[in-house]
């Protein structure tokens, strides 16, 4: 094989690396935002049904809250 030859092949095998390294980190940085998101939605939900308990709260009571959190975060 030719010096140039050995060349390519090694800056071939340094692309497909980077290449490896990159679609590794868009993976991570996926579940990072996924398990993110999912913790906020979660603390929402928490603090809506704490809010609920403890008090004789009825369903449009809880419609409520949830059209006003709409309203006010839309915005």
């Amino acid at each position: 094989m030719s010096m140039k030859q050995d060349n390519i092949e090694i800056a071939n095998g340094i692309v497909s690396d980077i290449k490896s390294l990159i679609e590794q980190s868009k993976q991570q940085i996926a579940l990072a935002v996924n398990a993110t998101i999912t913790m906020l939605y979660w603390q929402i939900g928490n603090r809506i049904n704490k809010e609920m308990q403890g008090q004789n709260r009825n369903e449009i009571y809880g419609k409520q809250i949830v059209s006003t959190l709409w309203r006010q975060l839309g915005n």
